[in-house]
């Protein structure tokens, strides 16, 4: 709806939308920035800024145009048809920017939600649809919190809020030419602002504690974590096994290239105490390492290890956030490119931890212990718990204990143990992504052993460590990326999201904690893409939600068809052509209360001034509504002359017909009573609604009505006028 600066008051409505806009653009900004603040990749994030700035611009300009009612439909069902687009033709458009498509449903989502809200910035031609941007970007917020929590959502969530309430505030501003003081929209923004995160913080967890499963179900494609009622063991692992099918991710996270020698494994973190269900650490503390005067960190050395070897790599993050350096052993020296007051060190898992996240193209270099994987060697040491390391042995399971025993019993050295739990892992039990959650109750070993005899790469860690815990080995799991992928053409390693990975550590005296891979040589059901990168799985088959792909497109289109239809609908119950003047909008809502009290509507073609007098006859009629006759009688000059007369006295009767008819609502409200009110609305607005006639079309009908009447006596003068 066009919404010109000449129809609405001037400068003040010009005014006001300018600022629609510009918080419509900043609205549209803050979704870019969740969308980078969580562990998706964008192409060129440029693009998405210059199409945000260039459309928001373009919708301004026509905003100020005389658009005509079949405009206004056309520019309604492109937007509608983009947001189909947007869902079925999401791979074109980020080849478009050479952005990779992510089969995860979740992710896949969420651009397409990016890719709607930056396309539909053109087709903002009236303050709905303004704010209707707001729309998108909230569900984009929804989805990003429902898989990962990055550290820059809450208070990005906050910031969309606050320029939300601007948005609506000039929105209203635009619609009743009103101006509120600075002052007055600070103080109004950030109270509400704040309120209005609290209380989505709230709901938030009260939809987590009661449709907690279901969403992680269906959504995430994980199911919930038991809770202390259902089991015995700590309810939140930090590593929970056992968690049901995953999807494969082809997202490119980091880029690493080995200045001098290799590794397989690239470290995250590690866990040592098992739950039942999952993994915890029994030591949280590190110690914080400050930079040298090259800007360059040393951590503390360990233990003198024997046969040790240094790797030197240097690490690229591509895209995500991270919020810990990878290493590719037990990290010594580190030299970020970028300035760092300090890091964080764990000692006890090797882990670099850093307050502010790695952002996409952060680079560092970086030098690490990896210990020696000869079985000469290791056959000489003894697998006991580091003097420096607390450690504790898992909660014994009576059967799988047994199976140790009698697995272990024989074997003459620790690295010979551990070779033949692994041996008896790989070939009683298979690799499958594809595997149902194991049920919430169940030991988590003990059923991938016995039971379920598949899993992927953290069931298969998590049997090997317990198992060696359980012969009395220091073992635990460890997190990060397996790197198998090489670039040809630089000699780099690809790291992307499918190559997480887990394995086991056990601890040899002298030589640190040695890697052992349970997935190594068994059989693969389903491997997906995240081992070797070369499956050629379907990745649709990988996520339930997937499987309804395209009922998920025919519903689109059905509302697509639906809303095509609903507005040729209202196009034809709407016949008259132009735009609704405010004076019109005055007498509709004055209409409308008046049928609230229980006059009829206005019979077709009846003039203003005869519809107030019988309303007012049949309010004097009554006993308990002579006031509200009077008020009516009282506004039947003003009104005819908001309606009729020349621009300067319309304006100038602007004001007294808004006071009578708020004069008109108090009393309603005193009298009648809100909630009888809100009752005979609700009634008349459903018969309005059978009627094949909501509100809009009887204030469009009223409005043109008293605009084809102004046309008609436009030659009359102002006495005649009022007098018709």
């Amino acid at each position: 709806m066009p919404w010109s600066g000449s129809r609405f008051g001037g400068g003040l409505a010009l005014q006001g939308g300018l600022v629609l806009y510009g918080a419509a653009w900043l609205v549209s900004l803050i979704g870019l920035l969740a969308f980078r603040a969580a562990r998706l990749e964008l192409g060129m994030p440029v693009v998405f800024i210059v199409l945000i700035t260039l459309g928001t611009l373009t919708s301004a300009w026509l905003s100020q145009r005389p658009l005509s009612e079949n405009t206004r439909l056309i520019f309604g069902f492109l937007d509608a048809t983009l947001a189909l687009f947007a869902i079925t033709a999401q791979p074109t458009f980020n080849a478009l920017v050479n952005m990779p498509t992510d089969p995860s449903i979740e992710i896949y989502l969420s651009t397409s939600l990016l890719w709607y809200f930056t396309l539909r910035t053109p087709l903002m031609v009236s303050p709905a649809s303004v704010l209707f941007q707001g729309v998108p970007v909230m569900a984009m917020f929804g989805l990003i919190g429902s898989y990962l929590f990055a550290p820059a959502v809450p208070y990005l969530f906050l910031a969309f809020v606050m320029v939300l309430i601007v948005m609506l505030i000039a929105a209203r501003q635009v619609e009743w030419e009103v101006r509120l003081p600075l002052a007055i929209i600070g103080r109004y923004v950030l109270v509400v602002g704040i309120a209005a995160s609290m209380a989505a913080s709230v709901v938030a967890f009260l939809f987590w504690l009661i449709l907690g499963e279901l969403i992680s179900g269906l959504v995430i494609g994980l199911p919930f974590r038991p809770s202390a009622a259902r089991s015995n063991v700590p309810a939140l692992p930090a590593l929970q096994v056992g968690a049901g099918p995953v999807v494969p991710s082809d997202m490119e996270v980091l880029r690493v290239r080995f200045l001098r020698g290799d590794a397989r494994y690239l470290r995250m973190d590690a866990y040592d105490l098992y739950t039942g269900r999952g993994w915890n650490r029994t030591r949280m503390g590190f110690m914080l390492v400050e930079p040298n005067a090259r800007g360059e960190f040393v951590m503390p050395q360990p233990p003198e290890y024997m046969h040790q070897r240094e790797v030197y790599a240097e690490i690229t993050t591509m895209g995500g956030v991270h919020q810990q350096f990878y290493t590719p052993g037990l990290p010594v020296w580190l030299k970020p490119s970028e300035p760092r007051r300090a890091v964080g060190f764990a000692l006890h898992t090797g882990t670099l931890w850093v307050r502010r996240p790695l952002s996409p193209g952060s680079r560092y270099e970086i030098r690490a212990l990896v210990p020696p994987e000869d079985p000469a060697i290791l056959r000489g040491r003894d697998a006991i718990t580091p003097f420096w390391s607390a450690w504790s042995e898992s909660a014994r399971n009576a059967r799988v204990f047994e199976l140790v025993r009698r697995l272990t019993s024989d074997q003459p050295t620790d690295y010979d143990k551990v070779l033949a739990l692994k041996h008896y892992i790989e070939t009683h039990t298979a690799y499958n992504i594809e595997t149902e959650a194991y049920p919430p109750d169940e030991d988590a070993v003990e059923y991938f052993l016995f039971v379920a005899r598949e899993g992927y790469c953290t069931e298969f860690a998590t049997a090997l460590a317990v198992m060696c815990q359980y012969a009395g080995l220091s073992a635990r799991v460890a997190s990060g990326f397996l790197l198998t992928e090489r670039d040809p053409q630089t000699g780099e390693y690809i790291v992307r999201e499918k190559h997480r990975h887990t394995w086991t550590e056990v601890y040899f005296s002298g030589l640190g904690w040695v890697p052992f891979d349970a997935t190594q040589n068994a059989p693969v059901i389903n491997a997906g893409t995240l081992i070797g990168g070369n499956s050629g799985s379907d990745p649709s088959h990988l996520h339930p939600l997937l499987h309804w792909r395209r009922l998920l497109d025919g519903l689109i289109i059905a509302g697509v068809l639906y809303l095509l239809w609903s507005l040729v609908l209202a196009k034809r119950f709407t016949t008259p052509q132009g735009m609704l003047s405010r004076g019109g909008r005055l007498y509709a809502r004055l209409v409308f209360m008046l049928r609230l009290l229980g006059c009829p509507a206005p019979a077709p073609y009846q003039s203003p001034a005869d519809y107030l007098k019988r309303c007012a006859a049949i309010l004097r009629a009554r006993e308990r509504t002579p006031s509200a006759a009077s008020l009516v009688e009282a506004l039947q000059e003003p009104i005819l002359r908001l309606l009729y007369a020349p621009a300067p006295e319309a304006n100038a009767a602007k004001e007294s017909v808004q006071g009578k008819i708020n004069a008109l609502r108090q009393w309603m409200g005193r009298e009648v009573g809100y909630p009888r009110l809100i009752g005979r609305a609700m009634i008349l607005k459903w018969r309005d609604w059978s009627a094949w006639s909501d509100a809009s079309d009887e204030i469009f009908s009223l409005g043109y009505s008293a605009q084809r009447g102004q046309r008609k006596i436009s030659g009359l003068s102002v006495s005649q006028r009022h007098g018709s």
